[in-house]
C-alpha cells in the first residue's frame, strides 16, 4: 500500500478545502420535519416569549447570558472536532496496522527516524 499527500483525488480535495476554509462541517440544513428544527423551534418561541416579559435591563443581561452560552457551545464544537478528527485518524491507524509506521510518518511529516521532513 503506498499513499501519497502529492497525489489527486477526493481526500486531497477534501484537505485542500479544509485548508483554505471552504470546507465547514457545521453548516448544515436540516428539514422542517428534522428534529434539529423542531428543537430550534421551541427555543425560538420560548426564547421571544421571554423577551417579551423582560424589562430593558433584564434583556441587556439576558443578551450577555446568550452570548456567553453561544461562546460555550462554540468553544465545546471547537474540542468535538478535533476529538472526532483524532478518532477518525486512530481509526484509520487501527484498520491498517502493519502500516502504522508508515502512516505515522505520513500523518506527522516525519521520517521513520522521527526527523521532521
Amino acid at each position: 500500500m503506498v499513499l501519497s499527500a502529492h497525489g489527486g483525488g477526493v481526500m486531497r480535495d477534501i484537505l485542500r478545502d479544509l485548508y483554505y476554509g471552504n470546507y465547514t462541517a457545521f453548516e448544515r440544513t436540516y428539514t422542517q420535519e428534522s428534529e434539529q428544527s423542531k428543537v430550534l423551534g421551541i427555543v425560538v418561541d420560548l426564547e421571544e416569549k421571554l423577551r417579551n416579559v423582560l424589562s430593558e435591563e433584564q434583556r441587556a443581561l439576558f443578551k450577555q447570558y446568550d452570548d456567553a452560552v453561544a461562546d460555550l457551545a462554540s468553544v465545546s464544537n471547537a474540542d468535538s472536532f478535533v476529538e472526532g478528527y483524532q478518532l477518525g485518524v486512530n481509526l484509520i491507524l487501527a484498520a491498517f496496522p502493519e502500516h502504522t509506521d508508515m502512516l505515522k510518518q505520513i500523518l506527522t511529516g516525519t521520517d521513520l527516524g522521527g526527523n521532521n521532513q
